[in-house]
């Protein structure tokens, strides 16, 4: 049993450890616990649901609502329920991973280094990419659009420059967002 503050690491583990043990069980017991769990479930996203529309009802609490949800473990709560949205940086994620396979085929990649307010995001363009003659054009046609087009509020993206590493050698220099590329 947990004391005190617990993270969400423990949490998950905790849970992840149970979900091991109910794995070798028969499978009327595992289905009959899987039952439960939905049926609690069910029950915790509608008390939240309603505790959340209640208090978005109160002006001052909106504040109260906002900051307790930067909180990880009740942000992962409310993210289970589908009660919130990815965050901000999970959706830029989303995005740079639909421009990744394009950039490793050049020997690349790009990295979210952090987002900040008011919307900027941070990229770090890694591996060929980091220093290619044609980062401009990866970075305008290839990552700045796809965190755009996934992301409107995003209206800066800052590249910092990533830490070389010796192995990595361009394996094409073109971008691979440049015409003709196939992108």
């Amino acid at each position: 049993m947990h004391k005190g503050k617990a993270d969400l690491e423990e949490l998950l583990r905790d849970i992840d450890q149970l979900e091991q043990i109910i794995a070798g069980w028969d499978e009327e017991k595992r289905h009959t616990v899987i039952a439960l769990l939905l049926s609690i479930d069910t029950l915790h996203k509608e008390a939240v649901a309603r505790l959340l529309g209640a208090l978005k009802e109160v002006p001052e609490a909106s504040e109260v609502i906002e900051q307790t949800s930067k909180d990880e473990i009740v942000f992962a709560v409310l993210r289970h329920f589908k009660l919130v949205g990815p965050s901000l940086a999970e959706r830029v994620e989303i995005a740079l991973d639909t421009v990744r396979p394009a950039l490793a085929t050049h020997g690349g990649g790009v990295r979210l280094v952090a987002v900040e307010s008011p919307g900027t995001a941070v990229i770090s363009l890694t591996g060929a990419c980091s220093g290619c003659p044609a980062s401009a054009m990866t970075l305008s046609e290839g990552v700045e659009k796809a965190i755009k087009e996934q992301c409107p509020e995003i209206v800066e993206i800052k590249k910092v420059i990533a830490a070389k590493s010796g192995s990595q050698v361009p394996l094409d220099i073109r971008s691979p967002f440049a015409p003709g590329t196939g992108t």
